[in-house]
C-alpha cells in the first residue's frame, strides 16, 4: 500500500516505476526493516485509521490518509499542552501565547507532516507536565494516572520515557528535601511516587525491545549502522559528557528545514528560539519565586534536556559499540514541551505589559519568517 502511494510522492529515487506505471511493489530496491524495535500503539492507530478513511474515500490515498492523523496528534498535543500549562495556574493569554508557538518551531513541524511515531510526542510531554502539577502543585495522589500515562507514553516511541524519567529524579530529590524537613509521610508518598514512575518508564522503554529481540535474525547488521554514528575511540565517558549539552540544539532542525535557512529572516527567528531553549530555565530560575512546585520543573527541564541525548548515545553504544557524533533534536521532542512551559511560568510570574508584549511578539514573529520563508522556497515539480 505504501510501496504503491511511493512514486507518486516525488521521491522516485528508490524505484524505477513512474506514479502511473502500474508495475508491481517488487520493482522497489530492497529495503530493510530496522526500525522493528519501535513499539506499535501509534502506527497501530494511525495505519487503522488511515486504512478506514482510505476505504470510505478511494480518493484519499493510504498514505495522505495518514500524514493528515499525524496533523490530528500534533493538534491534540498543543490543546493537551494548553490545558497542562493552564493546570500551573498559568494565565490563559500566555498559555495560548505559548501554544502559539508550536507549529513554527521546526522540530514539531516536520513529525506534524509526515507518519512518524514523533507525532505523539507533544501529547505525552503534556502528560507529563500535568503530572508534575497534579503531585506537587496540587498535592494529590496521582499514582496511578501517572505509571499509565508514562507506560503509554512508552509504548508510542520509547523516548518519549525520557521525560518521565526526569520527573521520576525530580520527586525523589522533593521526597529527599521532605525527608530532611521532617515531613515522613510527605517524603514517603513523593518518593513511592518517583519510583513507581521510574520503574514504570524503564519497563515501559525496554520491554518491547526485548520482545523483539527473540525475533528475526540476530547475526543480521542494520544498513544504516555506521551511516550516522562513529566508533569511540579509547573510554566513552568523554563522548557521553559531550553529549549532555547537545540540548542546545533542540530548537533548530537543519535536516527539516530543506533550504529555508537560507532565507531572510528565518536564521533570526532560529535564533531566537535557540535564546528561548538556553534560556527558559534561567529566566524562571532568576526570577528567584518561592516554592517547591516551580523549582522542580526548572530542576526536570534542565534534567530532562542532559538526559536525553545521554541515554540516547548510551543505548547506541551498548547495542553497536558506536555513538552519534551529535544527537537529534527529534529525540528530545517531547522534553522542549517542558522548557515551554518554564517560558510560560517566566512569563506568568512577570506579568505586565512587557511580558505581555515578549509573549505575544515571539509567535508573531515566527509566522512572519516562516511563511515568508517557505514562499521564497523553489517549487520542486512532482514526476508523473
Amino acid at each position: 500500500m505504501i510501496l504503491d502511494d511511493w512514486p507518486c510522492s516525488g521521491q522516485d529515487r528508490s524505484t524505477e516505476r513512474s506514479c502511473e506505471s502500474g508495475k508491481p511493489s517488487e520493482t522497489f530496491a530492497v529495503t530493510q526493516q530496522y526500525n522493528y524495535f519501535h513499539p506499535p500503539v501509534y502506527y497501530f492507530i494511525t495505519g487503522w485509521l488511515a486504512r478506514g478513511i482510505s476505504a470510505i474515500d478511494g480518493d484519499i490515498t493510504f498514505m495522505a490518509a495518514a500524514r493528515a492523523l499525524s496533523i490530528v496528534w500534533m493538534v491534540g498535543g498543543i490543546i493537551a499542552l494548553y490545558f497542562s500549562l493552564r493546570s500551573w495556574k498559568i494565565k490563559r493569554f500566555y498559555a495560548y501565547a505559548t501554544c502559539a508557538l508550536v507549529p513554527f518551531i521546526p522540530v514539531f513541524l516536520n513529525p506534524g507532516t509526515a507518519v512518524t511515531n514523533d507525532a505523539a510526542g507533544l501529547l505525552t510531554a503534556a502528560g507529563a507536565i500535568w503530572v508534575l502539577s497534579q503531585v506537587l502543585l496540587k498535592q494529590r495522589k496521582f499514582l496511578v494516572p501517572a505509571m499509565s500515562i508514562a507506560f503509554v507514553s512508552g509504548y508510542l516511541k520509547g523516548t518519549f520515557t525520557f521525560q518521565f524519567l526526569a520527573v521520576a529524579v525530580a520527586l525523589v530529590c522533593a521526597a529527599l528535601w521532605r525527608f530532611r524537613a521532617h515531613e515522613w509521610e510527605k517524603g514517603k508518598e513523593l518518593c513511592i511516587s518517583g519510583v513507581s514512575i521510574g520503574v514504570t518508564s524503564v519497563i515501559s522503554l525496554y520491554s518491547f525491545t526485548i520482545i523483539q529481540g527473540f525475533r528475526g535474525n540476530h547475526d543480521a547488521v542494520s544498513v544504516v549502522q555506521g551511516l550516522n554514528t562513529d566508533p569511540v575511540v579509547g573510554s566513552p565517558i568523554g563522548e557521553l559528557l559531550r553529549s549532555t549539552m547537545d540540548w542546545t540544539h533542540l530548537a533548530s532542525a537543519d535536516t527539516l528545514r530543506q533550504g529555508m535557512n537560507s532565507a531572510p529572516g528565518y536564521p533570526v527567528w532560529m535564533g531566537l528560539l535557540t535564546i528561548l531553549v538556553v534560556g527558559s530555565v534561567g529566566f524562571l530560575f532568576f526570577q528567584r519565586r518561592e516554592g517547591e512546585a516551580q523549582n522542580m520543573m526548572m530542576f526536570t527541564t534542565a534534567l530532562g534536556m542532559m538526559l536525553y541525548p545521554t541515554i540516547v548515545n548510551f543505548r547506541e553504544f551498548l547495542s553497536s559499540g558506536q555513538m552519534f557524533p551529535y544527537v537529534g533534536e527529534r529525540y528530545g521532542i517531547s522534553i522542549l514541551p517542558l522548557v515551554l512551559c518554564c517560558w510560560a511560568l517566566a512569563l506568568h510570574n512577570k506579568g505586565g505589559k512587557g511580558a505581555n508584549c515578549l509573549a505575544l511578539a515571539l509567535p508573531v514573529v515566527g509566522c512572519i519568517a516562516s511563511f515568508v520563508s517557505l514562499a521564497l522556497l523553489p517549487v520542486y515539480a512532482v514526476p508523473s
